[in-house]
C-alpha cells in the first residue's frame, strides 16, 4: 500500500516535470532548456520525497502500534496531534487500545475473583477441554491429587466411574457418581457431579471428599450396634432372673438369694456401662469445656491409687508408685479428666493382672515441656496384632475375659479422648507374658499460686 502510494505521487510529479520540459521547448536557448529540465527533475524528486514521508511515516506508526496491540501490548499509544484524516485514524486506534485495555483489566479482575472463589471452595473442581484434558483446577483438587493440568480426568483420578461420567458429560449428559479411589497412600471416597460446558466445549466436575463422612457413619453404626449388644446382655439376664423369680423361685430362699445376687451383678454392670457411655460422650463432645489448670501429679496419682486399694487387695495385687518423692510436678490438665484417665488405666491393670501381681505408676519429667505418667502391670500382655486397635470403642482383646472381669470395652477409648482433650497423647507397649505399659504424656505446668 505504501509503495503504491509513493509511486503514484512520484509519477504525478514526473508528469508535471515533463509538462514543464515541453513548455520549455518554446525557449530557444538550449542551455536554459537543459538547466530548467534538470532543475525541474530535482525539485520534483525532492517534493515527491517530502510528500511521501509526510504520508508514509504516520501510516507506518499506525501499523506498528496495531501490530503491538495484536501481540498483547495494550500500553502503546499514538498520541497523534495531526488534524487530517491520518490524525483521526490514529486517535481511533488509541480509543480502541483504551477499550481493549479496559476490557482486559475487567477480565483479569473477574478471573482473579473466580480463582479466589475456586480456591476458597472445600470441594475439588476441575474443568476440561473438548478432548477431556484438564485445563483449570482449584487448590482443593491440588491438595487432593497434586497438579493435574494437561492430563485427562482418568489419568488424574483413576476411576472407571469418573471416566464414564466425564465421557457422558462430553456427550452432553450430566451425572453424579460416588467413586472409590486411592490418592497417594490413602483410599478416598469422592462424590462427583460432572456437567457439560455450554456448546460442549468441555466439562466441569465438582468432587466432594466424603471419606470422613463415610467413616463417621460407619463408626456411628458400629457404635450403635455394639452399644445395643452390650446393653442387651445384662438386660436379658436381669429379665430372665426376674421372670424366674416371678414364676415361683422367689419362694425358694436359696434360689431367690442367688438370682437376686445375679440381678444385682448385672445391674452394676449395666450402670457401669451407662456411666462409661456418658463419660465417652463427654470426652467426645465439642460443647463440653475442659478447664485446663495446673494439677499436682503426685496428688492425682495418690488419689487414684487410694480409690482402687480395695479391688487390688481382693486379688492380692500390689499397687505402687515411683517418682513422687522428688520434685513436685504439675501438668496442664482438667482435674476430673485426669482422675478418670488414671483410674481407668490402674483399674485396667488390676483387672487383667493375675492374683499376686503388681501394678506400678511411674511419674517423670520429660524435659521442660512435658510430664510422663506410666501405668505398668505384670499381667499376661497383649499381642502385637491388637495394639493398633486397643483404644477403639468396645474393642476387646478377649471378649469373654473382659466380660468376666466386668470390662465395658470403653475404658481405653475414654482414656484416649480425655488425654487428647487435655492436649496430651497416650500410647501402649506390651509383650505376651511380660505385662503391659500405658504411657500418658501431658504438658508440664508451673506450680499455681493456689496450690502453693
Amino acid at each position: 500500500m505504501l509503495k503504491s502510494l509513493r509511486a503514484r505521487i512520484f509519477g504525478a510529479i514526473v508528469l508535471v516535470t515533463i509538462a514543464g520540459v515541453l513548455l520549455s521547448l518554446f525557449v530557444t536557448d538550449p542551455r536554459i532548456i537543459v538547466g530548467g529540465g534538470v532543475f525541474a527533475l530535482l525539485l520534483g524528486g525532492l517534493l515527491a520525497e517530502l510528500l511521501t514521508r509526510s504520508l508514509t511515516q504516520p501510516v507506518a506508526e499506525i501499523a506498528r502500534v496495531t501490530a503491538a496491540l495484536t501481540a498483547g501490548d495494550v500500553g502503546v499509544r499514538l498520541r497523534s496531534e495531526r488534524e487530517d484524516e491520518l490524525g483521526e485514524l490514529a486517535r481511533s486506534v488509541d480509543r480502541m487500545a483504551d477499550a481493549v485495555d479496559e476490557r482486559l483489566a475487567r477480565m483479569n479482575s473477574e478471573e482473579a475473583q473466580l480463582r479466589t472463589i475456586l480456591d476458597a471452595m472445600v470441594e475439588s473442581v476441575f474443568v476440561t477441554d473438548r478432548e477431556g484434558r484438564i485445563r483449570v483446577t482449584n487448590a482443593a483438587l491440588q491438595r487432593l491429587a497434586g497438579r493435574v493440568e494437561g492430563r485427562t480426568a482418568v489419568e488424574a483420578i483413576r476411576s472407571p466411574e469418573l471416566h464414564e461420567a466425564v465421557g457422558g458429560a462430553l456427550g452432553g449428559v450430566a451425572s453424579s457418581v460416588t467413586i472409590e479411589t486411592r490418592l497417594g497412600v490413602d483410599p478416598r471416597i469422592l462424590a462427583a457431579h460432572v456437567a457439560p460446558l455450554p456448546g460442549r466445549l468441555g466439562v466441569v466436575a465438582v468432587l466432594h471428599d466424603v471419606t470422613d463422612l463415610k467413616l463417621a457413619d460407619t463408626v456411628r453404626r458400629d457404635f450403635v450396634a455394639n452399644a445395643s449388644h452390650e446393653l442387651r446382655t445384662p438386660l436379658t439376664a436381669i429379665r430372665g432372673f426376674a421372670e424366674t423369680l416371678a414364676d415361683g423361685a422367689v419362694s425358694d430362699p436359696v434360689l431367690a438369694k442367688r438370682f437376686l445376687g445375679r440381678i444385682l451383678e448385672h445391674s452394676v454392670r449395666l450402670q457401669r456401662l451407662v456411666d462409661d457411655l456418658l463419660e465417652l460422650s463427654r470426652a467426645e463432645s465439642p460443647d463440653v469445656v475442659f478447664t485446663l489448670e495446673p494439677v499436682d501429679v503426685a496428688g492425682a496419682v495418690a488419689k487414684a491409687l487410694r480409690g482402687l486399694e480395695r479391688s487390688a487387695m481382693e486379688k492380692k495385687i500390689t499397687l505402687g508408685a515411683e517418682g513422687l518423692a522428688g520434685e513436685a510436678l504439675f501438668v496442664e490438665a482438667d482435674a476430673v479428666a485426669l482422675d478418670h484417665v488414671l483410674v481407668n488405666l490402674i483399674d485396667n491393670g488390676v483387672k487383667y493382672t493375675p492374683d499376686g501381681g503388681q501394678v506400678t505408676v511411674r511419674v517423670r519429667a520429660a524435659g521442660d515441656e512435658h510430664v510422663e505418667l506410666e501405668v505398668a502391670d505384670t499381667g499376661g500382655g497383649i499381642a502385637q496384632s491388637h495394639l493398633s486397635r486397643i483404644f477403639e470403642r468396645f474393642y476387646r482383646v478377649d471378649s469373654g475375659r473382659a466380660r468376666e472381669v466386668g470390662g465395658t470395652g470403653l475404658g481405653l477409648a475414654i482414656v484416649k479422648h480425655f488425654t487428647q482433650r487435655m492436649g496430651g497423647e497416650v500410647s501402649v507397649e506390651s509383650k505376651l507374658g511380660r505385662g503391659t505399659t500405658f504411657l500418658v504424656r501431658l504438658r508440664r505446668a508451673q506450680k499455681s499460686t493456689d496450690a502453693a
